[in-house]
């Protein structure tokens, strides 16, 4: 297993996916997202004899629904499609002590991506979902993860958030991962902001503390812990739009940092309500 499968162990995600989820308050009513843009990322072969490191570079396209009925449950799916290109390779380790051809990969087409289906609740104060997400992605063992997202606080003002594999699931594998932020939304802005839960957790101060690091060897680089941050503003009833950019490292010694640079799109099918 390499460092960027098992550092997605199941342990960490389920704990993270029932105690830290969410992005944003459902509307009431119906809501569609649409999300594309540029996703690159790099990851390395499961095989280790030799071993390769790739660059990958492409495009990513995410369509998420929700509806939220009148006693608040909610239902909500997502798919995800991501193509990408190998832009780069490096080997990293030789097979049986002979070299293999560097950057034979160079130029192939990779096709990626996700489906995910939640269920939930979301009031004035508080919401959530869970549920599980399938997931294809480049050199992973494992494809169930857990899917949740889930938020408390008054948005209008400023609320708290957490999620992991219910936003856009692509190739840039730190943005899949649990995360935990603070957002805002009221009737014409949206704002968000998020950090990866355990590259923050193993920065800790660990060496002063009274328990020891529960994640050693997992060190990721403190000045490229992933973050996501985006925006949209209300355009006309019921249509908002903006950006997203995220990015980050997903294993130590990365050379090319994960990033996702997306338009995104939320329709509300009844309207935005301001009742929260």
């Amino acid at each position: 297993m390499t460092p960027l499968a098992k550092r997605a162990d199941l342990l960490v995600l389920s704990i993270a996916a029932l105690g830290l989820m969410g992005a944003h308050p459902a509307p009431e009513g119906s809501e569609l997202t649409i999300a594309a843009g540029q996703n690159v990322t790099e990851y390395r072969t499961a095989v280790t004899n030799p071993q390769f490191r790739y660059v990958s570079n492409g495009i990513a396209i995410h369509v998420g629904g929700r509806v939220r009925f009148d006693n608040n449950l909610t239902l909500a799916a997502q798919t995800d499609i991501d193509h990408g290109i190998v832009s780069g390779s490096q080997q990293l380790t030789l097979a049986s002590g002979q070299p293999q051809p560097d950057g034979s990969e160079v130029g192939e087409i990779q096709w990626s991506g996700g489906t995910a289906m939640r269920v939930g609740w979301h009031g004035k104060l508080i919401g959530g979902e869970v549920g599980m997400a399938i997931a294809n992605l480049p050199e992973q063992e494992r494809h169930l993860f857990p899917s949740a997202t889930g938020w408390v606080g008054i948005p209008k003002f400023v609320y708290a958030w957490g999620n992991t594999y219910s936003g856009p699931i692509t190739r840039a594998q730190a943005l899949n991962e649990p995360m935990v932020g603070l957002g805002h939304k009221n009737e014409h802005l949206t704002l968000w902001w998020g950090t990866h839960v355990e590259a923050r957790l193993q920065n800790l101060p660990w060496a002063i503390a009274p328990i020891p690091n529960p994640l050693p060897g997992k060190a990721i680089n403190p000045n490229a812990i992933p973050f996501v941050v985006g925006t949209t503003v209300r355009i006309i009833d019921d249509v908002r739009l903006g950006l997203e950019y995220g990015a980050g490292d997903s294993m130590p010694e990365q050379t090319v940092s994960d990033s996702r640079f997306s338009m995104v799109v939320h329709v509300n099918g009844d309207g935005f309500r301001s009742g929260f």
